[in-house]
C-alpha cells in the first residue's frame, strides 16, 4: 500500500480504538474556527458599516432637533394659550365690576342690567358642551386651533364693538357674542394642550392655563 493509504488506515484504527483523541481533534477544530471568527470580527469597519453608523447618527440628532423643536412650540402654545385665558377672564369679570356705572350710563333698569349678565351665563352654559362634542366627533376634530383663531377674531370684533353700544339692545349683541365664544374657548384650550403635552405633564400645564382665574379674581 502506499503512504497515503497506510496514514488513513491508521488515522481510522486510532479513531476506533481511541474515541477521546478523535474527540479532542474535533473540539480543535472548532475551536480553531471559533477563533478564526473572532479574529475576522476584529478587522476595521468596512464603508457600508461606517455608513450605516453615520446614517444612524444623523438620524438620532434628526430626531432629537425634532423634539427641541417640538417642547419649544408646545411652551410657547402654554404661554399664548394662557395670557388669552387671562383676558378672557378680565373680560369676564369687568362688566360685574362695573355694572353700576353702565346702569347709569345708558340708563337701565335692574331687569335690563341683570339680563346683561343673564344672556351672557346662558350662552355660555347652552354652546360649551356643544363645542365640546363637535370638536369630539364633529366639524372641529382636529380643528381646535382653527376654531381658537376664530373665536379670539370674534372676541376681539366683540369687545371693540361694547365701546360702541348706546342701548340695551345694542350692548345685548356683543353679550351674547361673549357667551358664545369664551364658551368655545374655555372647552377647546385645554383640550389644544393636552395635545401638545403628553400626560405625564398636563396636570402642570393645566394649572399653569387655569391660575388665570384666581389672579384676576
Amino acid at each position: 500500500l502506499s503512504n497515503d493509504a497506510c496514514q488513513c488506515t491508521n488515522t481510522q484504527k486510532n479513531s476506533l480504538f481511541f474515541p477521546s483523541q478523535h474527540l479532542n481533534d474535533d473540539r480543535m477544530i472548532q475551536s480553531i474556527g471559533v477563533s478564526a471568527h473572532v479574529d475576522i470580527d476584529d478587522f476595521p469597519l468596512s464603508h457600508h458599516d461606517i455608513y450605516h453608523s453615520n446614517l444612524s447618527r444623523e438620524i438620532s440628532h434628526t430626531h432629537t432637533h425634532s423634539m427641541m423643536k417640538k417642547n419649544v412650540e408646545a411652551i410657547l402654545v402654554l404661554v399664548v394659550l394662557t395670557l388669552v385665558n387671562l383676558l378672557n377672564y378680565f373680560d369676564r369679570y369687568i362688566p360685574s365690576a362695573t355694572k353700576d356705572l353702565i346702569k347709569h350710563d345708558l340708563q337701565l333698569t335692574d331687569t335690563q342690567t341683570g339680563a346683561l349678565f343673564t344672556c351672557f351665563i346662558l350662552m355660555y352654559m347652552v354652546v360649551s358642551p356643544l363645542v365640546g362634542i363637535l370638536a369630539d366627533t364633529g366639524i372641529f376634530r382636529g380643528r381646535r386651533k382653527y376654531v381658537i383663531f376664530a373665536g379670539v377674531l370674534i372676541w376681539s370684533l366683540a369687545t371693540s364693538l361694547t365701546g360702541l353700544m348706546h342701548s340695551f339692545y345694542t350692548l345685548i349683541i356683543p353679550r351674547i357674542l361673549f357667551g358664545i365664544v369664551e364658551a368655545a374657548y374655555a372647552t377647546l384650550g385645554p383640550a389644544l394642550l393636552c395635545d401638545y403635552f403628553p400626560p405625564s405633564r398636563r396636570n402642570v400645564v393645566l394649572s399653569i392655563f387655569l391660575g388665570a382665574t384666581p389672579i384676576v379674581a
